[in-house]
């Protein structure tokens, strides 16, 4: 499993469960809410080890490659992480 393939991976739950979460599809459909809640953790802990992994191989990737991954597995956590910040402290952060 390349780097790459994990970040696609966790970017497809990421956005099913941002969908449901902005729609609110978890209200009609409880049990898939469920199931994609369950989800999340994984697709951050695929995200993490795609990191780990992109950054053990940084030398012997193509450069493009390796920014390619890094963007891909970098930026949904850092998106969710700010998204939590903003809900526990706001805007006067």
């Amino acid at each position: 499993m390349t780097p790459i393939r994990l970040g696609l991976i966790a970017l497809v739950c990421w956005m099913a469960y941002g969908v449901f979460l902005l729609s609110d599809f978890y209200l009609r459909f409880p049990v898939a809410g469920i199931a994609l809640r369950l989800l999340v953790p994984w697709a951050l802990l695929a995200n993490l080890v795609a990191l780990a992994m992109t950054l053990a191989r940084i030398r012997k990737q193509p450069a493009g490659q390796t920014a390619f991954a890094l963007a891909l597995n970098a930026i949904p956590p850092a998106i969710a992480a700010g998204f939590l910040l903003w809900l526990f402290f706001g805007f006067k952060m």
